[in-house]
């Protein structure tokens, strides 16, 4: 593995079609929920509570808590 790449190169694709541009923005719809997700079981003592408190806010404005 490059470690200039760790998810592999970018590559573009010329021809993007409809399919394409929804699977993009289901993926953006679903980031939030993922992120809460990946955050949400941190202890204060694993974030540190200057990032918890980071953490609340941008989950809170993602969700509107």
């Amino acid at each position: 593995m490059d470690s200039r790449y760790p998810i592999g190169e970018f590559r573009v694709n010329e021809n993007i079609t409809k399919d394409d541009v929804q699977h993009w923005i289901n993926d953006i719809e679903a980031a939030p929920n993922h992120l809460f997700e990946a955050v949400k079981g941190l202890t204060d003592h694993e974030s540190g509570i200057e990032i918890k408190i980071k953490k609340r806010l941008l989950v809170g404005s993602l969700f509107k808590i």
